[in-house]
């Protein structure tokens, strides 16, 4: 089988570096797709000069969609089986990796479009003044079939996602489900395998504590919870024949505004921000929000 990697790039920090050092270990296929404003010369130096490496500038951000169609498009030119895609600020080990690796390799199922690893949201230990993990979404010994995967540490059946481009231009936000629930109607499986683990920031940095964990808190800014619940409604309406969608997207969507209204900084803003996204999605805006 011949794998590869994608990272997307927004304004990244040069400690991405030390994770795209890993990657260089394990894969001969890497692409960068880069969504910065700004990146420094450090990683610019880095990237021109490794020939294992692919650099995609998309000319500022255009969002996980367009990075995601110009990803899947790379991985079908290079012949890719499976495409590893990944988010700048994840930590995904050499061992975990080669770990999917070993169980991709050896199950072979071809209904399955997505492994996806076990997954952890990390959270700020003021007491211990660093980031420390959550409860993993399963057991190390567990693999359980999914209803939705996070682009992040996602192995993605290249043959599979074929099916389903380009993807919809919604710019960021919700791309996740949309790629999830269109593979699952196309007749695939999704599968989470618990051996395999990684670590993520969802947001801004969010205290941690026994209630933010059970409530899976998280702190964005006031723009993404626009994409949030712009995009939300435009799943609703895509599969507004499936009721069971539509009702767990309600929940999502509940969810959402309570957190905000319960443990968000800054919460009237973040609520007009989610005002202006119903609004937009009713007037049918799609991409960047205006």
């Amino acid at each position: 089988m011949k794998f590869g990697v994608t990272v997307i790039y927004y304004n990244p920090e040069e400690a991405v570096l030390e994770q795209l050092k890993i990657y260089e270990k394990i894969f001969d296929n890497i692409l960068i797709v880069d969504n910065s404003t700004a990146l420094s010369h450090t990683i610019k130096n880095y990237l021109s000069d490794n020939k294992k490496i692919t650099y995609k500038n998309m000319d500022g951000n255009k969002g996980m969609s367009a990075a995601l169609n110009c990803a899947f498009e790379w991985a079908m030119a290079q012949k890719l089986d499976y495409i590893l895609t990944m988010d700048q600020d994840s930590r995904y080990s050499a061992v975990d990796i080669r770990t999917m690796l070993h169980y991709i390799e050896g199950s072979n199922e071809d209904d399955v479009a997505i492994y996806v690893a076990n997954f952890a949201k990390l959270y700020w230990d003021k007491k211990k003044n660093r980031m420390v993990a959550g409860k993993p979404c399963i057991g190390r010994e567990e693999v359980k079939e999914v209803g939705m995967c996070l682009t992040s540490s996602s192995f993605v059946n290249v043959k599979a996602v074929q099916k389903i481009l380009p993807l919809k231009d919604y710019f960021i936000s919700y791309v996740d489900n949309f790629i999830s629930t269109d593979l699952i109607k196309h007749g695939y499986r999704l599968v989470r395998v618990g051996a395999s683990y990684f670590e993520q920031q969802v947001g801004e940095r969010v205290k941690y504590s026994f209630l933010a964990e059970k409530l899976r808190v998280v702190h964005h800014k006031e723009e993404r919870y626009y994409y949030m619940i712009r995009n939300n409604c435009y799943y609703r309406q895509k599969y507004k024949s499936d009721s069971q969608l539509k009702w767990r997207s309600y929940l999502l969507l509940w969810r959402l505004l309570f957190n905000i209204a319960i443990g968000e900084p800054q919460k009237w803003r973040k609520l007009k921000s989610c005002m202006k996204g119903y609004r937009d999605y009713r007037k049918g805006v799609y991409g960047k929000m205006p």
